[in-house]
């Protein structure tokens, strides 16, 4: 992709695709391109700290921000700096105006998460989608996900957010009252 970004025309001789002489359209604005890739278990996370260049793509640590203490740990011992890694996050997002409504909204996520993407993915024993709304979503009023995020950015564990709210209302309420709180 890099490549393509990068001049008029590519061609490309793989595994499974070839390409002769293609343009690649729109070329971004950005010069060089961010490239995000994803971590989303803890088992990628080593393979990933080996591969990862400070001076070349950025990286999505998907999934919990507190599994970057392991991030950090990992990429020291494949010898890479983590001072300054502007690393962003994703995270699933349910708010509501008062905490039943806004776990309500995180287990529908985490059933549909579940149900969609994860199944088989938790180790015998754990339920899925408890593991989602106590792990992975950061869920409540509005000043709890605030404090949240916050919490997160100072123990530099949130660079900045990449969110997929569950809900209209987790949307609106983000936007007109969390992010105000945290800008």
């Amino acid at each position: 992709m890099l490549k393509a970004w990068s001049s008029e025309n590519l061609s490309y001789d793989g595994v499974y695709h070839s390409y002769k002489d293609i343009e690649v359209l729109p070329k971004p604005l950005q010069d060089p391109m961010p490239v995000w890739m994803a971590v989303p278990r803890r088992d990628y996370l080593g393979s990933r700290a080996g591969l990862f260049n400070p001076d070349g793509p950025a990286l999505v640590q998907a999934g919990n921000p507190r599994k970057m203490p392991t991030y950090d740990r990992l990429l020291a011992e494949n010898g890479h700096s983590t001072a300054n890694l502007d690393i962003p996050v994703e995270r699933m997002l349910a708010i509501a105006n008062n905490e039943d409504e806004a776990r309500r909204i995180a287990e529908s996520g985490g059933a549909w998460v579940t149900d969609s993407y994860a199944k088989g993915s938790v180790g015998v024993g754990d339920d899925p989608i408890n593991r989602y709304v106590n792990d992975v979503i950061i869920w409540g009023t509005p000043e709890r996900v605030a404090d949240q995020l916050l919490q997160f950015e100072e123990e530099k564990q949130l660079g900045y957010l990449l969110c997929a709210p569950l809900s209209q209302q987790t949307f609106t309420l983000f936007h007109e009252e969390v992010l105000p709180r945290i800008s």
